[in-house]
């Protein structure tokens, strides 16, 4: 596999629930000319704390820099990054 191969990834977001914080990742998206495939929001397990899940084509490096990008974001508590191939073998083993 190449560095540059397009792989589906979905990264999920763990925020405080705030007020244009979904623009503001989108914007970090567009910056770098990647476009969104889904988008799902809403409150995750923990009182206060909201997830944000997004799918992508992209490639492994360009996705761990749009992470890390998000990380910095303040009311971002972690962000994770799941490969198509990695979700499905989760859903395997459960």
């Amino acid at each position: 596999m190449t560095t540059d191969q397009q792989l589906l990834f979905t990264i999920i977001i763990y925020s405080e629930n705030s007020v244009g914080l979904l623009n503001r990742v989108s914007n970090i998206f567009t910056r770098r000319c990647i476009n969104i495939e889904t988008v799902s929001a809403g409150r995750s397990g923990v009182e206060g704390v909201h997830k944000l899940a997004i799918t992508t084509w992209v490639d492994r490096a360009t996705i761990d820099r749009v992470a890390s990008q998000i990380e910095k974001i303040v009311e971002v508590i972690k962000v994770f990054i799941y490969s198509d191939a990695e979700i499905i073998a989760n859903k395997i083993n459960q």
